[in-house]
This record gives structure tokens, C-alpha cells and sequence, in this order.
């Protein structure tokens, strides 16, 4: 059997057990029936190797893919729409669509709270007991994907009469299959870039609730893909994008233009910054001008816990170092400061000195891609909060990570 059969077959089933008692399709028993009996027909495939097998593959894997993503994430949507507007979606979803509608308004989302909005009816409560949500006063995420919220929102409620924001990661998920398919053809590999990547059981859970970070990601992948195919200008314009649409992504900027000047000098280097300075500037500057200092404490001050962003200080939580400390008491509450900026900021050091070690005669994409996964990782291990859909984007990102490059073979067996 080749390693994508039992990837596929143990990525459903733990995806099925995980979403047991979700919402929706994701706990009716024809559709787990069906589920798993697509992974296993593709587990049997998976033992032949001949071209036309590898059709049949790619043919069963992008159904599976459509079960476990496309049809549970458009029947949440629809459930959500004979429902309360707060139903069935993530906060962090739901905030950026509202987001989105202030622009609309004329009213800048930087500086603005949502204690009057359908948020506010979120249900969130925090390990203290805490019943009131941080993100009513302040919205962390970067521009771009409150100005998509927007432009969707104006559209979708003209000709459909209403707008759900997960329509726009769905695009950018199959972007990424479209990447996939014309980057590694029918291979073995493209199967395991989609298994291990963007079709993983974590990943996907927190897609269909409304998770946002298959936007960076697909920037991301596109971007990295141009450079090697030299198109720089269209690169540099991708990671511009990725990099006003979250936090996460900016940290893949100097891998990228160190990759960029070292293995593709300096014309390459000089197209790319400058097609990355107009795209990134074209999104944030018409918001510094509105208002930089609100723009400012919630990108940056709040992000750090700085008393200076003027809003309630996110607890800690998640998985991390934080909840760590908290528990041996070195932090003595949920809401304690604490310089996590400095623990951050020696692992990322460490992560650039090694990174510049490994790659002083030669930088492959993969390898940029390998460095960006663990520079993320890292800053949200030091981070105050590593919740659950900071890890699925991080294993995504280390599985197309480990697939980026690798040695294309057909047969990637270990049953014989």
C-alpha cells in the first residue's frame, strides 16, 4: 500500500471521530458511511501505480476532499442562514464579516467595538469563567481580508440576499488544489501535498467552522510557486497580499527575498520588493491615513498584550508556554502581563541564525517553506495564546512543507 492510502484513510477517520458530535452533516451516519467508504476504495487503489490508477486516485482523493471540506462547509452555511447570524461560524469569522460591513458603513473596524453587534451573542467563555469576548474591542486581523469581506458582502447580498465569508476560503482552498495539480501533475506526490497539507483532519475541522488561515496560506503557496517559475512581479504582488492579510505571514518575508536575492540575485530581488511594497502598501496605507494609531494598537500593541493598546488584555490560553506557566503558577492569572515578546523574539533569532547556517551555498523553496513553518511555530508556542487553529495551520503549512519538493516518485510504498 502506498503512504497517501493510509494517510487518506487514517486522515478521514480521524477527521469523522474528531467532528463525531459537530455541527450539522458532520454527525449523520450516511454521510460517515460514505466518507469512509471513499477512503477506503482509495486505500485499495493505492496499491496499483499504473498511469491509469493515478487517475482513479486523484479522481477518489479530490471526492474525499470535497466530503470532508466543500459539502460540510456549505451545509454549516446553510444551516447558519435559517439561523441566528452568531450560529454555526467561528467568532474570529464572524468579526471579520462584521468588519467587513462597517467598511461599507463608512465606519473604520479599527476603531470601532462590537458590543452592539451579533458577536456580542457569541457564546465564548474563557478558563477563568470569562463570558466576555476580547474581540469585541478590537479586530487583530490586517486589512485584506476585512476589505474581501466587504467587496463579498456587497456582492452576494445584492444578487443572493446574503453572505457568509467562508464562500471566500473556499476559493482560496481550491486555488491551492489548483496549485497542487498543476505543480506536481498526477503524482504521488501531489496526493500527499493535499493529504498531509490542506486535506489534514485538524485543518480541516477548523476550516468548516470559519478558520481564516487558508488565505495566507494560499498567498503564500502562489507566491513561493512564482518565484520558481520567475514570475517575479506577480511573487512579489502575492506576498504583498499575504502579508496584509494576517500576522502569521509576515514572518515569512525576509526567508523569502533572502531566497529570492540568494538564488535568483538581484534583478529577481528588486522586481519582487517593489511589486511586494505597492500590493502590501495599496491595502494598508488608506488605513494608516484614517486612523494609524487604531490601525497600530491592534495589529501590533494588542497582539503584544501592551497596556498601551487600551482594551482588555487577551487571556491566556491554548497549549503553549503560557498556559505552562500559568499552571506552575510562575504567572499567577489568566490575564497576567508578561514579556512573552522576548522569549519570542530569542527564538526567533535562533530560527534566522540556523536558517542562514543551513542555506550559506544554496536555498531551495522547500527549505524556506520548512524555516517559515518553524518560525511560526515557535512565535506562537511564546505566544499568550496557541489555540487550536494556530496548530492546524502549522501542520498544513509543514506538510506542504515536506511535500514541497520532494522526490517524485510513483511508487511511495511501505506495504508491499
Amino acid at each position: 500500500m502506498n503512504l497517501d492510502g493510509i494517510i487518506v484513510l487514517s486522515s478521514v477517520t480521524s477527521y469523522l471521530v474528531y467532528n463525531r458530535w459537530g455541527w450539522g452533516i458532520l454527525h449523520d451516519i450516511q454521510y460517515i458511511a460514505s466518507a469512509l467508504s471513499l477512503a477506503a476504495v482509495y486505500a485499495v487503489a493505492s496499491f496499483h501505480n499504473q498511469e491509469k490508477w493515478l487517475y482513479v486516485r486523484l479522481f477518489l482523493l479530490l471526492a474525499i476532499i470535497s466530503m470532508m471540506v466543500v459539502y460540510p462547509t456549505l451545509s454549516i452555511m446553510a444551516l447558519r442562514r435559517k439561523s441566528p447570524a452568531y450560529s454555526f461560524v467561528s467568532d474570529s469569522a464572524l468579526q471579520i464579516e462584521i468588519a467587513g460591513r462597517y467598511i461599507l458603513l463608512g465606519l473604520n473596524p479599527y476603531d470601532s467595538t462590537y458590543v452592539n453587534t451579533d458577536l456580542a451573542q457569541w457564546n465564548y467563555r474563557d478558563d477563568a469563567g470569562n463570558t466576555i469576548n476580547p474581540a469585541l474591542y478590537t479586530t487583530v486581523y490586517p486589512p485584506l481580508l476585512l476589505l474581501s469581506s466587504a467587496a463579498q458582502y456587497a456582492i452576494l447580498s445584492r444578487f443572493l440576499g446574503w453572505s457568509d465569508i467562508r464562500i471566500l476560503y473556499l476559493i482560496a482552498f481550491v486555488s491551492v488544489v489548483a496549485l497542487a495539480i498543476y505543480r506536481f501533475r498526477v503524482t504521488s506526490r501531489l496526493f500527499l501535498f493535499l493529504a498531509l497539507g490542506i486535506a489534514n483532519p485538524l485543518f480541516v475541522s477548523n476550516f468548516t467552522q470559519g478558520a481564516n488561515d487558508i488565505v495566507p496560506l494560499a498567498l503564500l503557496l502562489w507566491a513561493v510557486f512564482s518565484i520558481d517559475r520567475q514570475r517575479y512581479l506577480v511573487a512579489g504582488t502575492l506576498l504583498g497580499l499575504a502579508f496584509a492579510s494576517k500576522q502569521t505571514a509576515w514572518l515569512s518575508l525576509p526567508f523569502i527575498l533572502y531566497y529570492v536575492w540568494r538564488m535568483h540575485h538581484k534583478k529577481p530581488f528588486f522586481l519582487t520588493s517593489i511589486s511586494f511594497l505597492v500590493s502590501s502598501s495599496i491595502v494598508y496605507i488608506p488605513f494608516l491615513v484614517w486612523n494609524a494609531p487604531s490601525l497600530i494598537r491592534s495589529l501590533f500593541l494588542y497582539v503584544a498584550a501592551s497596556p498601551a493598546s487600551h482594551v482588555p488584555i487577551h487571556p491566556i490560553e491554548g497549549i503553549g508556554l503560557s498556559m505552562l506557566l500559568y499552571k506552575l503558577h510562575v504567572i499567577p492569572t489568566l490575564y497576567s502581563s508578561f514579556p512573552f515578546w522576548i522569549l519570542q523574539s530569542i527564538a526567533l533569532v535562533a530560527v534566522g541564525i540556523a536558517f542562514l547556517h543551513a542555506n550559506k551555498t544554496h536555498v531551495t523553496s522547500r527549505s524556506v517553506l520548512w524555516y517559515i513553518a518553524l518560525c511560526s511555530t515557535v512565535v506562537w508556542f511564546f505566544s499568550r495564546y496557541f489555540l487550536e487553529p494556530h496548530a492546524a495551520y502549522l501542520v498544513a503549512l509543514f506538510g506542504c512543507a515536506f511535500t514541497w519538493q520532494q522526490t517524485d516518485r510513483r511508487k511511495i510504498r511501505i506495504l508491499s
